[in-house]
């Protein structure tokens, strides 16, 4: 019996080792929005395309990377941002907020 839960234990530890310390895309996201709040943007898109990185198939964080890749006036970077988000297929709300704002960033530029 003491070996089962030393085992046990020795199994906790590792997994607590292992991804006790490992950042959350969720987390990157409320750092990225604290950031964008105080109007840090670099920061926000720092966080950002860290979430982007540990979760890319969600269409939300490219949504948000690109809004602050246009704030920052890389308006092709964001453009692309925007793409991506629409082709992993967002809900209807999200595609209609893309599409809106790459209007915008389209008339904007002149394109």
């Amino acid at each position: 019996m003491r070996r089962i839960l030393v085992f046990a234990l020795g199994v906790v530890i590792g997994q607590w080792l292992a991804f006790g310390s490992t950042v959350s895309p969720g987390d990157y996201h409320v750092r990225a929005q604290r950031a964008w709040h105080s109007e840090d943007y670099l920061e926000a898109l720092q966080l950002w395309s860290q979430a982007v990185a540990r979760q890319p198939s969600d269409p939300n964080f490219h949504y948000l990377r690109g809004t602050v890749l246009a704030r920052l006036g890389l308006k092709i970077s964001a453009l692309d941002a925007f793409q991506m988000a629409l082709l992993l297929e967002p809900a209807p709300d999200l595609a209609r907020r893309i599409l809106a704002d790459t209007a915008r960033l389209t008339q904007a530029s002149g394109a």
